[in-house]
């Protein structure tokens, strides 16, 4: 048997890559889709910055068991799926967006606790961390998800989708380096900030909460005028993908 191939033309493809810059171009343009892919990239800033050195922290400054952590992780789980058929019942009485404020809400105070942690209390402080992580966690994915469907056409949905997503993945990745070299850099003055003693883990925490807070101030916003993100960028882009 035989198998033919047929390529596109080298101006096809240049085309439609040409159309697809237009398009992500146009959505940049709206600063409505500009406040969601924020909301993104300060949702992955904060999970980064807060948790990738939390392992670290419990195991050498708290000194808590391999067996402790486990039931740790095991309560935040029971948490989520706890959390997760009340959250969707209250996105389905409210709103996504909404459901997105009280969730940042809720993962912003659990990443304060997390910040006051310290070895005399840290087994407290961490429990109450990890509760409210899994609450918030249950809807936090699906309420940032679900403002995209709720709020974007779905012509321009892809693309949206495509834009957050990457901007949460740099941002994640840079923040996480970012975090490295300040969580080095704490550790190497003999957990020192300014004169100040503090552990590393409690300035990146303490980082992560506030744009947790900032995702929250979003997401509200969005709550708040209850319309579409869309504003006029969808004749825009309807123009551009024409054109």
């Amino acid at each position: 048997s035989q198998v033919f191939m047929i390529e596109p033309k080298k101006k096809e493809i240049e085309r439609v890559r040409s159309n697809l810059w237009k398009d992500m171009l146009s959505l940049l343009k709206s600063r409505s889709i500009l406040r969601l892919i924020v909301l993104f990239a300060l949702n992955a800033i904060s999970t980064a910055l807060a948790t990738s050195f939390l392992g670290s922290y419990m195991i050498k400054e708290m000194a808590f068991s391999q067996t402790f952590i486990v039931l740790l992780t095991t309560i935040s789980s029971i948490s989520r799926i706890i959390s997760t058929s009340f959250l969707g019942k209250f996105a389905d009485r409210k709103s996504f967006a909404e459901m997105a404020g009280v969730c940042f809400f809720i993962i912003s105070i659990s990443y304060l606790m997390c910040a006051c942690a310290v070895p005399e209390n840290g087994g407290i402080m961490l429990l109450g961390y990890y509760v409210l992580y899994g609450v918030a966690m249950g809807g936090i994915g699906n309420a940032t998800m679900n403002l995209i469907f709720d709020y974007v056409s779905d012509s321009q949905r892809a693309d949206v989708l495509a834009l957050c997503h990457s901007a949460s993945g740099v941002t994640a990745l840079c923040a996480t380096i970012a975090a490295g070299k300040l969580v080095a850099h704490i550790q190497n003055a003999g957990n020192m900030l300014f004169g100040i003693p503090v552990y590393a883990q409690q300035i990146t925490a303490c980082i992560g909460m506030f744009a947790s807070f900032g995702a929250m101030g979003i997401s509200c916003e969005i709550a708040r005028k209850n319309i579409s993100l869309m504003e006029n960028c969808e004749i825009v882009y309807n123009i551009n993908r024409k054109v």
